[in-house]
This record gives C-alpha cells, sequence and structure tokens, in this order.
C-alpha cells in the first residue's frame, strides 16, 4: 500500500499540520489534560432533544455542556474512570451505533443505522468526551450519472475485495467528518474550545494511516486498486474545500 500512499499521505499530512499549526496559534494548551484542568464543570442536566435521547445517559452527572442543537451536542463528563467510559462505550453499541466504526483504546466512533454519528474519547483525567451528529446530506451525487456510468461504477465496486472495500469507506467517512469539522473551526470565534475535538482527529488519522499501512498494495486487485483511487479523488476534491 505505500506506493498508492504516498502521494495521498503527503497532501494530506500538510492539512493536518496546517491544522496543528492552527490549534497552537489558538492556544498554547495543547494537550486535553491540560485542557481538562482549565474547562470548569459543574453538576448538568442531559438534554431533552430527540438527537440526545438516541444516547445513554453517563454514569455521571458532573461535567459541562460545550454546545447544544437540534443536528447535535458536545459533552464532556468529568469523574469517570477508565472501566465506566469501556461501559459507555458498551452502551452505545447496544443502543445500535455499530456502523461504520472504528474503535481504540482510548476512542469510538460509529454510526447507527439511521446515519446519526457519535464520538466518544477518554480524555485522560477522569474526562470523557461525548459528540453526536445528525446525518450528514449526501452531496457527492448533485448530478446524476448516467446509466451506463451507474452500472459500470456498480459493477467495478462490486468486484472490490469486502474488507479493503470496508476500510476505504471507513477512510473516506473520517475525512468527511474531518471537512465538516475544519469549516466550523475556521468559523468559530472560540477555536480554544475546539482544541479537544482537533486532537481528537488527529488521533483518529494517525489510527487510520495505520490501518492503510498494512495493506500490502502488491496483493490487491485491479479492482481494489481502482477504488483505492476512486476514494482518494474524492478525498482531495473534499479537502479542496478547506485548503
Amino acid at each position: 500500500m505505500k506506493k498508492l500512499l504516498v502521494g495521498l499521505l503527503v497532501v494530506i499530512s500538510l492539512f493536518c499540520m496546517s491544522a496543528c499549526e492552527k490549534s497552537e496559534n489558538a492556544s498554547k494548551t495543547s494537550s486535553p489534560e491540560a485542557a481538562n484542568s482549565e474547562r470548569a464543570y459543574g453538576q448538568i442536566t442531559w438534554p431533552t432533544s430527540d438527537i440526545a435521547q438516541l444516547l445513554p445517559i453517563p454514569k455521571s452527572s458532573v461535567g459541562k455542556i460545550e454546545w447544544e442543537h437540534s443536528y447535535g451536542f458536545v459533552a464532556y463528563i468529568a469523574e469517570t474512570s477508565r472501566t465506566d467510559y469501556d461501559e459507555y462505550v458498551s452502551l452505545c453499541e447496544n443502543a445500535g451505533f455499530t456502523s461504520d466504526y472504528s474503535k481504540g483504546d482510548d476512542y469510538f466512533w460509529a454510526d447507527n443505522a439511521d446515519g446519526y454519528h457519535i464520538s466518544l474519547k477518554y480524555e485522560g483525567d477522569g474526562v470523557m468526551f461525548i459528540r453526536i451528529d445528525e446525518p450528514k446530506e449526501d452531496t457527492d451525487n448533485s448530478t446524476e450519472p448516467s446509466v451506463s456510468e451507474e452500472g459500470s461504477s456498480d459493477e467495478d465496486n462490486s468486484l472490490v475485495t469486502p474488507e479493503f472495500k470496508e476500510l476505504m469507506d471507513s477512510y473516506e467517512h473520517f475525512f468527511d467528518e474531518y471537512v465538516d469539522f475544519m469549516k466550523k473551526y475556521k468559523d468559530s470565534t472560540n477555536q480554544i474550545s475546539m482544541l479537544a475535538d482537533m486532537t481528537d482527529y488527529l488521533t483518529k488519522y494517525s489510527d487510520m494511516m495505520s490501518k492503510l499501512e498494512t495493506v500490502n498494495d502488491s496483493e490487491l486487485s485491479a479492482a481494489d486498486s481502482a477504488y483505492y483511487l476512486e476514494v482518494s479523488r474524492r478525498i482531495m476534491k473534499k479537502l479542496a474545500e478547506i485548503a
């Protein structure tokens, strides 16, 4: 996979380096633990919005609701042990968040059957990060493809190795989320409050690159390689929106 990754990795790295530079300019505080120590926590009431009800209520009621809208919310839950975090991840899985997921020692993100997306992260220092967003509108198909083009794409994609397609779809999903975040970050008047989210995305990026680098490009089929290039082109187009 290294040969296929070289060109794209260079460009992606530039975007991530730019993101790091922006977060450093926003604040000299770069670690989640340091941010946690500066964030004021108190008793919270779990949101009653429809989207909030899709998530289980955390064990601890101490924390901070960073923001809340009908389309999503972000919360930091304090007085949460690592065991509490692991149990909460399991509760979210039981609640249906099992599609297009990625899971690490201290983070979890997934969709439910309706496309609602959650991001969880154990920040350390007894703090858990929770975010949920409504399904994204599909803007990739703004123009209808011709019957022949549509049929050709379906036929080609059907030949892609299922495991590789799942990996690439997860890869693209990450950048969909990253681009949405960077648009909000660039427009925000309080970028400091978004530093923990930025750190979370950089962690996810590192994990995703590690997974891709384990793929042996010499073992990819022609359909696999073509699908990789197809996904890469879409990602580059999306990244151009935040350049």
